[in-house]
């Protein structure tokens, strides 16, 4: 869900262009600010022959590895994470 009101899906509909409907995402999810792709890549994997090269809403990866609970892309994110992290951790030693 996006602005508490209409999906990414539903914002598409109504003409909002991608970056606008991944703003709304993060008013709503603003810990993801740095972690979209991570949210994306998975999932995209994940249900490539359900996509079948549909763009993907940032809401729509969420509710699948957060509120669904795909344990595969949960572990993918998590995965990526922690080398986001240990990248941060080591550029702020440098």
């Amino acid at each position: 869900m996006t602005t508490g009101v209409l999906s990414g899906e539903e914002l598409a509909k109504l003409g909002f262009p991608y970056q606008e409907r991944e703003l709304f995402f993060l008013i709503d999810y603003p810990q993801f600010k740095n972690k979209v792709p991570f949210l994306l890549g998975p999932y995209r994997t994940c249900q490539a022959r359900k996509l079948q090269g549909r763009p993907v809403e940032v809401d729509e990866a969420y509710n699948h590895i957060f509120i669904e609970g795909c344990e595969w892309c949960q572990e993918q994110f998590k995965s990526l994470e922690k080398s986001l992290d240990e990248i941060l951790a080591q550029n702020n030693k440098d």
